[in-house]
């Protein structure tokens, strides 16, 4: 004690409630206070570090109680753990920026893919729209020319418009065409997994409207501590065969497993997909 008062205040200890005083009010010179619970923590700028507390002691008379106890160790362990903590937050920054970085690559890929495919087949398309020019009728020319003219539209695009809801955009379209759809449970809001959700809503009502030639879609949200579970269900006729993932399935999947997530997909009684999403900062799917 009597070196620990030299250290806080550079006097002798003459006095234990002058001491204590010093403790607990004096500027921070040589040392830096912390509160730890209830007890106070002086930090040197050596490293060490006491911890303080006060209490009263009744015996004939009540007696003021100073102790101090050196928790070095304890400390510096502690603030290694917080430095770790602060690097495992950042690195997790990086990955969520990281997997942002790597949906827009797939999706840019995809939209490059179908621009490829659209310009093979316009070769072969031109002799046949050449002919149909000279020798169709009206009505399947202008047909025609208007598909040519979104093919070619498309072609210019460099990347996909920006949407600033997903889920709204794609809600009000298929609701536009009649088919219902009805959401239960809280959908993920935080990218990548907005997208990729809203994606699956998109190509489930796609198939529904396409080959299940259903009139209404399910989605249900569920989530714990850790990830998301989305299921998507329609009703209409179900597939007759296993569903071979191609064009909208395929990229889907692709898209959930750069996230750290997976999907599944069952056809009895009825299509049923299911996709499994860790949260942000879980991008190992655990």
């Amino acid at each position: 004690m009597e070196q620990l008062c030299r250290r806080i205040s550079g006097q002798a200890l003459l006095n234990g409630l002058r001491f204590s005083e010093a403790v607990f009010t004096l500027p921070q010179t040589t040392f830096r206070r912390e509160k730890l619970a209830e007890k106070t923590l002086l930090v040197f700028e050596d490293g060490t570090a006491f911890s303080f507390s006060c209490a009263t002691v009744q015996d004939d008379k009540p007696i003021n109680m100073l102790t101090a106890v050196d928790v070095t160790r304890e400390y510096s362990r502690t603030q290694a753990l917080h430095e770790r903590k602060h690097q495992v937050e950042q690195l997790n920054e990086r990955m969520v920026s990281y997997q942002q970085e790597v949906l827009a690559l797939i999706a840019s890929q995809e939209v490059l893919n179908a621009k490829v495919k659209i310009h093979n087949e316009l070769g072969a398309s031109l002799l046949a729209t050449r002919h149909l020019l000279l020798r169709g009728k009206e009505e399947e020319k202008d047909a025609l020319l208007q598909m040519i003219r979104q093919n070619l539209s498309f072609l210019k695009q460099d990347a996909p418009p920006a949407v600033k809801d997903e889920y709204r955009l794609i809600l009000s379209t298929v609701r536009d065409l009649g088919l219902e759809v009805e959401v239960s449970g809280e959908l993920p809001q935080t990218e990548p997994l907005k997208h990729i959700t809203a994606t699956a809503i998109h190509e489930c009502c796609t198939n529904t409207i396409r080959h299940a030639n259903g009139s209404k879609v399910r989605i249900r949200s569920s989530m714990d501590e850790n990830r998301y579970c989305i299921e998507c269900t329609n009703n209409g006729q179900p597939p007759a065969a296993p569903i071979a993932e191609k064009g909208g399935l395929s990229s889907l999947r692709r898209l959930t497993e750069h996230a750290g997530g997976s999907m599944s997909i069952t056809l009895t009684p009825d299509f049923h997909l299911t996709l499994i999403l860790p949260k942000e900062g879980n991008a190992d799917g655990r």
